[in-house]
């Protein structure tokens, strides 16, 4: 058998629509339909059908072989996205959970500063700011 040579482009082109992805099952039937009246009708003696038959097996051994490789390499990124989409998910609840404390500590802050008027914030510029004496912190205390 001689299966390194590649499949002629009419043998190549019965089996098309069985491999394209999306095809019908109708595509596909009409496809094998062809392909076996072409096996019958195109090998004329024993080591033409043999050799016929050992290429339709290199291109059936290939193309398995592609469709396996495709399908791995899919499963894998279906992988990475899961776990990209767990990674998602669960910085999500973490922020949802951030962002509930913050809202109800501004809410205290605000109810505070409306139950008392006195206590608004006052702005000072950097050089306004003092520096806080350590030793009459401990002698207060």
């Amino acid at each position: 058998l001689d299966s390194k040579r590649s499949l002629s482009p009419e043998s190549r082109t019965t089996h098309s629509a069985a491999t394209t992805p999306g095809a019908t099952p109708e595509a596909t039937r009409d496809s094998a339909r062809d392909t076996a009246r072409d096996a019958t009708e195109t090998p004329v003696g024993d080591a033409d059908a043999l050799t016929h038959l050992g290429r339709e097996n290199f291109y059936y051994k290939h193309a398995n072989r592609e469709l396996r490789r495709q399908l791995r390499a899919v499963g894998q990124a279906c992988e990475e996205e899961r776990a990209q989409l767990a990674l998602a998910l669960r910085t999500a609840d973490v922020e949802r959970r951030l962002n509930a404390q913050l809202r109800a500590e501004l809410h205290n802050v605000r109810s505070f500063l409306e139950n008392h008027p006195g206590a608004t914030p006052t702005r000072l510029s950097k050089k306004a700011l003092r520096a806080i004496d350590t030793a009459s912190l401990g002698a207060a205390g």
